[in-house]
C-alpha cells in the first residue's frame, strides 16, 4: 500500500512539475511577444518624430530662404 501510495505522490509531482514548466513556456512566449510589440511601438513613434523634425527643418529652411 505504501509503495503504491508513493509511485501515485511521484506521478502527481512529475505532472505538476510538467505543467508548471507548460505555463512557464508559455508566460515566457506572451512575454517576448509583449515586448516585441512595445519595441515596434517604440520604432514606430521614433521614426514618426524623426518625420516631423525633419518637416520642421524643412520648412524653418525655406522660410529663411523667402
Amino acid at each position: 500500500i505504501a509503495t503504491k501510495k508513493i509511485g501515485k505522490s511521484k506521478s502527481n509531482a512529475v505532472k505538476i512539475i510538467e505543467e508548471a514548466y507548460a505555463e512557464a513556456k508559455t508566460i515566457k512566449k506572451e512575454s517576448i511577444l509583449e515586448a516585441k510589440e512595445e519595441a515596434q511601438k517604440i520604432k514606430e513613434k521614433y521614426f514618426y518624430e524623426c518625420r516631423i523634425m525633419t518637416i520642421k527643418e524643412v520648412k524653418h529652411s525655406i522660410h529663411l530662404l523667402m
